[in-house]
């Protein structure tokens, strides 16, 4: 059953209000277009036919309907006319994404382009959307990761400088991108690197900031400079026009870095022709300066640690050659090495000092042997130069241009003959204040200091000084140890011819007074005459062990004492040594010793070191105390100690009781006769056995004096050995 007129009707109506319902609430952009071809059936225009009301807002066209779309915007690209010809002429749909940078100032869209009505109208509806926000930020992101890929790996400052201005130069196809840095005030930047298209001239150097004083104000300010067409700026002034115009920029974009208050860089990009500058193009350039920014400090930071560390171990290397007693040449080439380093290898260095006995200036490390030559005892004074006058005043001669100095012109001939136009030099100074050398650094170019530069080569002076000072000191405290030695070998020398000479009347007198004190005793009534004698017997003991004890102490210095080695029974030894005190003495002999394996060992020089042990301890122990000797064996060898219980060694002495000469001073233990040799002469003798010695006390309770002698050797080889 059909539909009725009026049903029709009302049903069509009712199909269109829906459809112009969905029409004018679509979030997309909608338009019907009849494209329009020229005689060759190329696409060249076409006619808006219907557009709903996003239309206008996502292409800024008004009243389009009717309107072809060349009239609307005649510098549109033909891109367009191409692919929409294309879609109506193949019937076929497409979806693609492009940009039409002469509406609404510039507009991405995504584009979904159908066929139309009949073949022969030749018409396109196209639904698009503005996704120029997504686009810039799809751009935006791409060349950050790519600005990021091409530093992230730079360590170099300018090199960092060099790659950013590349990668923006290219990217925004520019004819001229530079990076520059301003002095500490501001007056002048210096363009160290830029990038250049091809046929456009580099710019670099050192620069006045009040060449163009618009920018600078724009600067101060915090504003980015932009100009599209220098010649049509009414921000510029004549002159700056002008100047611009004859460097062939006629656009640029000028973006300042401030930090901390301080204008410290800038990036500028420029263009030879007029150019309209985008705002993506602005925060382009705007993050660029910023991230290069960000990225040359960190490298001259990096640098400046890597620097800093370098020294650091230059110095180390340098201090470590010295305690090891290098030649004083060889510290200090580590530090002249350190030192060019320091400057990237664009200078050399030297060290100079006045030797002893000398008045001018040697080369002591740096440089070559045919200048140490030339420069040999170099006049040090008022009227020097360099490190003559740096010597003499002690302070830095710095001395940026040879060329230009009056005073060098004596030595100009020399200053080129050895490639030196910049000349640095430093006192060597010592903490205490002498100036003991001096430090140069030679340049083949002129060259001013930076702050950075004169600090470093301060610190190397200051290194340097340490070891010359130790150099000189290692110097003195070697020849007085020459003396000493020589003193040492006299006196011993002395002693022992002394002692010689004293021992064959001392043994003569011992003889004759011991005859005597027999007949006196022998004699009626001549007691106390015996007592003397026996007194005198016991001086004369004294002194011969006194005399033995120097002897001794000689052979031991001149490593010639001697042992006549034989298989020996400790116990037996102890036994006989402690009979032969014991009548002299009023304190009561222990014994606790054990069965012990014989030893080999010269008896009477072991016997001379319990001896001393005994003697000691009567001599240190109150009368009538105890004195208990001990033997006892252990898996290597034996043990002897002999223990008292007398006034006891404070512990900061006990490990110097062995050594020559040293005596207990505490406890007026001092007043004991002595000269400090018995124990040395002990430990000496025992040492030469392959023993150990070693005391044990406490202040109040006495001490313990024990030996140790090892049995695991043949007598053969002990003999061999000795």
């Amino acid at each position: 059953m059909g539909l009725t007129e009026g049903e029709w009707l009302r049903a069509t109506q009712k199909a269109t209000d829906r459809y112009l319902t969905l029409f004018n609430h679509m979030d997309q952009g909608f338009c019907i277009i009849e494209m329009l071809f020229d005689e060759k059936g190329v696409a060249c225009d076409y006619r808006f036919l219907e557009v709903n009301p996003v239309f206008e807002k996502q292409t800024g066209l008004k009243d389009a309907v009717g309107k072809r779309m060349k009239e609307l915007q005649p510098a549109h690209e033909d891109h367009w006319f191409q692919i929409y010809g294309e879609v109506a002429k193949t019937r076929k749909a497409l979806h693609f994404e492009n940009e039409a940078k002469q509406l609404v100032g510039g507009v991405w869209y995504e584009v979904y382009a159908i066929p139309f009505d009949r073949a022969e109208a030749h018409q396109v509806a196209i639904f698009f959307n503005d996704i120029t926000e997504r686009k810039r930020r799809e751009r935006w992101q791409e060349y950050l990761l790519k600005l990021t890929d091409a530093l992230h790996l730079l360590s170099d400052p300018m090199e960092i400088q060099r790659t950013a201005m590349r990668v923006i130069g290219e990217y925004l196809n520019a004819n001229r991108a530079f990076y520059a840095e301003f002095d500490p005030d501001g007056r002048a930047y210096t363009i160290l690197e830029n990038y250049v298209s091809p046929g456009f001239s580099e710019r670099v150097g050192l620069f006045p900031a009040n060449g163009f004083p618009s920018i600078i104000d724009w600067f101060w300010r915090g504003e980015i400079p932009v100009v599209n067409d220098v010649k049509e700026s009414s921000a510029l002034t004549d002159l700056e026009k002008e100047v611009s115009v004859r460097a062939h920029i006629l656009a640029f974009i000028a973006v300042p870095l401030i930090k901390g208050g301080r204008l410290v860089a800038q990036l500028s990009i420029q263009q030879k022709v007029p150019r309209k500058w985008t705002t993506d193009e602005i925060i382009f350039v705007r993050e660029t300066a910023d991230r290069t920014w960000a990225a040359v400090e960190r490298a001259k930071a990096e640098k400046a640690f890597r620097q800093s560390e370098e020294l650091l171990n230059g110095q180390k290397e340098a201090f470590q050659a010295a305690m090891n007693g290098k030649p004083l040449a060889e510290s200090l080439e580590v530090l002249s090495r350190t030192a060019e380093a320091q400057l990237g290898g664009k200078a050399r260095a030297a060290f100079f000092h006045i030797p002893q006995h000398k008045k001018g200036l040697y080369l002591v490390a740096g440089m070559s042997a045919e200048y140490a030559h030339d420069v040999e005892n170099f006049l040090v004074g008022p009227e020097s130069i360099s490190c003559g006058l740096a010597m003499h005043t002690g302070k830095p001669v710095i001395t940026p241009d040879i060329e230009k100095d009056p005073a060098w012109k004596p030595w100009v001939t020399l200053a080129r003959k050895h490639g030196i136009r910049g000349s640095w030099s430093f006192p060597v100074r010592t903490e205490s204040g002498p100036v003991v050398g001096t430090f140069a650094l030679y340049f083949p170019e002129p060259r001013e200091p930076q702050s950075k530069e004169l600090e470093n080569a301060g610190v190397i002076a200051h290194a340097a000084a340490i070891i010359i000072s130790r150099y000189t000191a290692e110097q003195i405290l070697h020849e007085r140890e020459q003396q000493l030695r020589l003193l040492v070998k006299q006196r011993d020398e002395f002693i022992g011819a002394a002692s010689h000479e004293l021992k064959t009347p001392v043994t003569s007198i011992k003889a004759y007074a011991q005859i005597v004190q027999q007949e006196l005793e022998e004699e009626e009534g001549s007691t106390m005459k015996g007592d003397l004698m026996a007194r005198l017997n016991a001086q004369v003991n004294r002194l011969a062990t006194l005399i033995n004890h120097m002897l001794d102490t000689t052979k031991i210095s001149e490593g010639k004492l001697q042992l006549t080695l034989e298989r020996l029974d400790l116990n037996e030894l102890l036994k006989e040594r402690v009979e032969e005190i014991r009548h002299t003495s009023s304190h009561v002999f222990v014994s606790q010793t054990t069965r012990v394996p014989p030893v080999i060992a010269d008896r009477e020089r072991i016997g001379q070191v319990i001896t001393n042990f005994l003697s000691n301890a009567i001599k240190y122990s109150p009368d009538e105390s105890t004195i208990t000797v001990s033997s006892s064996a252990f898996a290597d060898g034996v043990k002897v100690s002999v223990n008292d219980e007398g006034y006891g060694i404070p512990e900061s002495d006990q490990p110097k009781v062995f050594d020559r000469f040293f005596r207990v001073t505490s406890n007026n233990m001092d007043r004991y006769p002595g000269m400090g040799l018995g124990l040395y002469i002990s430990a000496q003798i025992i040492h030469r056995h392959g023993g150990t010695i070693e005391v044990q006390s406490r202040l109040g309770k006495g001490s313990e004096f024990s030996f140790t002698l090892p049995f695991g050797l043949s007598l053969s080889e002990k003999i061999k050995d000795s």
